[in-house]
């Protein structure tokens, strides 16, 4: 790296409480790792979450 070079690094850790609470799943696998998860089952659910914009998987956002 050079002196004018920096990394930036952002974590959200955040209890949200949905009107309409998701699926939980006890088992999610991830590139090839496990951990627990939680998925939408129905409408109600998945407009709780939408995309802001995606121009691809590495360029996206995310409401909630």
């Amino acid at each position: 790296m050079n002196e004018r070079d920096f990394i930036s690094y952002a974590y959200l850790f955040k209890k949200f409480k949905f009107p309409v609470p998701f699926e939980h799943l006890p088992t999610f696998t991830f590139k090839g790792v496990t951990t627990p998860g939680f998925h939408a089952m129905g409408t109600k659910q998945k407009k709780q979450v939408y995309y802001k914009y995606y121009n691809s998987s590495n360029d996206f956002m995310i409401g909630i």
